[in-house]
């Protein structure tokens, strides 16, 4: 099996910055679309800066480009070696924008999805997330982090950058397996406010390959006037 992947990031038109990250296998995308066409494993991550300012971009653009460089192989020990390193990225975070005061408490969100030959990992904090459109099924398959689950702009309960309690990594699903025809969606918190589940759903049924269904989203999202930065990656697995 392998996966095709794509991809886009934009900023709220009332933002001066986005403070999103996507990361697609090694391509770190701030703005725009990009694809990744059969790829053997997969490397997809969407990192959600949180507070508004410079620091949360700078937070999100860390962990990611920390990902990229330390995340290339599954880590020996499985689930409590890519906890660890996590952990590890965490803790670099902090040290980095802690002794400026205009970074210190940089912090991001971070969902992403891992698939190598012996396995997969859905990896969530905070209220980014992760859904699975199986067939004519669409589900959510992670869990938001956040007080109030289903309200917007609740604060999320785990993130990058806080405190070391203040990150509360999860990586259980119920999903045992990702089938070929399966397709993955990761987002930020933005996609579901400018958009309704019924529309996205009707998006990743349509017969447009995987690039033409993100720009497709990208362009519905832009139609909006979203009130948030907006990222999401599809990632289809295929036989």
């Amino acid at each position: 099996m392998w996966f095709d992947a794509a991809g886009f990031t934009q900023k709220a038109p009332s933002k001066q910055a986005n403070q999103d990250r996507v990361l697609i296998q090694d391509c770190l995308l701030e703005s725009g679309v990009t694809c990744a066409p059969k790829m053997a494993a997969c490397r997809c991550f969407v990192a959600d800066g949180i507070g508004g300012t410079r620091a949360a971009e700078i937070a999100s653009a860390f962990v990611l480009e920390q990902i990229r460089e330390r995340l290339v192989v599954p880590p020996p020990d499985g689930g409590a070696g890519l906890r660890a390193l996590f952990e590890a990225i965490n803790a670099d975070l902090i040290a980095r924008t802690a002794p400026d005061p205009a970074t210190s408490g940089a912090g991001t969100t971070l969902v992403g999805l891992l698939h190598w030959q012996d396995g997969f990992r859905i990896v969530n904090a905070g209220d980014s997330e992760a859904w699975m459109m199986r067939e004519d099924r669409f589900f959510r398959l992670s869990e938001r982090q956040s007080l109030r689950d289903m309200q917007d702009d609740s604060p999320v309960t785990s993130y990058f950058g806080g405190p070391e309690s203040e990150l509360d990594l999860c990586m259980d699903t119920s999903l045992r397996e990702v089938l070929p025809g399966d397709i993955v969606l990761l987002c930020s918190d933005g996609l579901f406010k400018a958009l309704a589940v019924d529309q996205v759903r009707a998006v990743l049924r349509n017969s447009r390959n995987l690039a033409e269904k993100a720009e497709f989203l990208c362009a519905s999202v832009a139609k909006q006037d979203a009130p948030d930065d907006t990222s999401c990656i599809l990632v289809q697995a295929v036989a």
